[in-house]
């Protein structure tokens, strides 16, 4: 499957610290890391997870038609 991931450079709600978050549009679903390659693994491990739990609930899954599946915003 290929799916839009957006990750752009944010900060922690209450610590200001910076974090990197990502949004997958398809599902609606988030993740964030404390570095890029943190926020891309839990990305893929929620994606995985979201993937998963749809087929078990018998829904279908499209991929999104697109040339890039990671877009990074710094």
């Amino acid at each position: 499957y290929t799916f839009k991931i957006f990750i752009k450079k944010d900060t922690r709600t209450g610590t200001n610290q910076c974090c990197y978050s990502s949004y997958i549009p398809e599902f609606g679903i988030s993740a964030d890391g404390d570095n890029i390659n943190e926020v891309i693994k839990n990305t893929e491990k929620l994606l995985k997870f979201h993937i998963e739990s749809l087929l078990e609930e018998g829904e279908e899954i499209h991929d999104d038609s697109i040339s890039e599946a990671i877009v990074y915003d710094s």
